[in-house]
């Protein structure tokens, strides 16, 4: 009985020190990504394998789909994805759109993937954005691509103090997705703005929209929703 207790504090120990070293291979960037996240999956615990694995994916990165896809947990087997999806857009944006199809969080993944392609462009003519539009495009899960972009690089443009409108669109081939993305910039900083600028700025018979800090915002003409909105 004595002996089967020594034994039983004895693999207690060892447990708790393989433990300790899973997760300090896991913060250690410099220790290779999938004997990091062997190292996890082997922790008994899974709350502690699912910190380790966190930490792992924060610390290393992901560097392959077969590395996510030995990741027993789905909900870090699609962080994983998603990881992967971000450091693989640079380089070959086709391969990172599928990779986003992967995760359990495609369409998050596909949002952040254009969000990323959007602020890049943000001093780019936009006749160059209609085939980073098309690869985006491909995915199942945002086949509204394009009027995701277009919204999301006006809100950057606008963040860059650059000019941005609807007489962008005109050259595009798919002109009405850039006009519908580019409409929903301008409703959401319309509304951030408030009624009172809008109505100051009609009165000073500006065609642009202002924020509060003074700066310009969309070359759109007249703001949302004002038609009768000011008492005038």
């Amino acid at each position: 009985m004595t002996w089967m207790l020594v034994m039983a504090c004895l693999n207690s120990e060892t447990s708790a020190t393989t433990d300790a070293q899973h997760f300090a291979a896991a913060a250690d960037p410099t220790s290779p990504t999938s004997s990091a996240l062997r190292g996890c999956q082997s922790i008994g615990d899974s709350e502690g394998r699912g910190d380790c694995v966190s930490l792992a994916l924060n610390s290393h990165g992901a560097s392959s789909r077969r590395e996510c896809a030995a990741i027993e947990s789905a909900r870090w087997e699609g962080e994983c994805y998603f990881l992967l999806a971000e450091a693989e857009r640079e380089q070959d944006l086709a391969r990172a759109t599928a990779t986003c199809g992967l995760s359990n969080y495609a369409r998050e993944c596909m949002e952040h993937l254009i969000r990323s392609e959007a602020q890049a462009r943000v001093l780019a003519p936009p006749e160059t954005f209609e085939s980073v539009i098309a690869v985006l495009a491909e995915s199942q899960v945002a086949e509204d691509a394009g009027v995701l972009f277009w919204q999301e690089w006006a809100l950057h443009r606008v963040d860059s103090d650059l000019m941005a409108g609807r007489r962008n669109c005109n050259s595009l081939e798919d002109s009405e997705s850039c006009r519908i993305g580019i409409n929903r910039a301008r409703k959401q900083l319309v509304r951030a703005l408030g009624l009172e600028n809008r109505c100051a700025a009609s009165r000073l018979g500006r065609p642009l929209l202002v924020l509060s800090d003074g700066r310009a915002v969309l070359d759109s003409g007249v703001p949302v929703g004002l038609d009768g909105a000011c008492g005038f």
